[in-house]
């Protein structure tokens, strides 16, 4: 199913009154995973910019200082898709990672301004870039994921791949339970849609999948009565 529900998704309160939406699991799920900085996250900006104001979902922004990387910020994606960087300033909003101190909370409160917008029937494409990380924390963000992960629409994003999570975990001293979160969240990617590796070799490739992909749905939705 390539196009978006005729109607809104109706939301749930789940645990601890928790609002996730309603929906049903997708067999259009394309992620990227591989090397730090390879170009995952530019690939799939560049694949959906001519389409941004049908997107939603989350952008992690890298922070530089002096140059420098410092931190990451969680930008919402709203119909505009944010830079893949930019400069550090203090007060920014979304900046979940910053010295190498995890700050899992700033996540919940993004994920939760994120769903809402998810189930809007004018966005077409969800964006999550990336999950993964440190969010797998976090229980509350992690049932908004699966919300939004079940809503049927098409689903861009990069996974943190197991080895770059294995550094990050020691990086951070993070409890060894993130891992079976990581291979839970791995094997509903896998089953229901597409994860590619990411190298400096199929980098042409990579794009022109994700190009593919987002064009056959577009098809499939011209063709239902409901262009793009």
């Amino acid at each position: 199913m390539c196009k978006a529900a005729s109607r809104e998704y109706l939301f749930r309160l789940g645990a601890n009154g928790i609002i996730v939406p309603i929906g049903r699991d997708s067999q259009v799920h394309c992620f990227l995973q591989g090397a730090p900085k390879i170009g995952k996250s530019t690939l799939l900006r560049s694949a959906l910019l001519p389409y941004e104001r049908f997107v939603c979902g989350i952008m992690v922004q890298r922070l530089l200082k002096k140059g420098r990387l410092c931190g990451y910020r969680a930008c919402v994606v709203n119909g505009l898709l944010p830079t893949i960087e930019r400069k550090y300033q203090e007060g920014l909003e979304g900046i979940f990672l910053y010295n190498k101190i995890p700050l899992p909370g700033i996540l919940e409160k993004v994920i939760n301004r994120a769903a809402p917008l998810c189930t809007k029937e004018r966005f077409h494409y969800i964006l999550l870039d990336e999950i993964g990380g440190v969010e797998l924390l976090s229980n509350q963000f992690m049932e908004l994921l699966w919300g939004i992960l079940a809503l049927g629409k098409p689903v861009f994003g990069v996974l943190k791949s197991k080895q770059n999570l294995v550094q990050t975990a020691r990086q951070l001293n993070l409890p060894d339970n993130i891992f079976k979160q990581w291979d839970k969240l791995h094997r509903h990617i896998t089953l229901n849609g597409k994860l590619l590796t990411v190298t400096r070799d199929n980098m042409v490739q990579t794009g022109n999948f994700i190009e593919a992909a987002i064009n056959n749905c577009r098809k499939r939705s011209a063709a239902s009565g409901k262009g793009r």
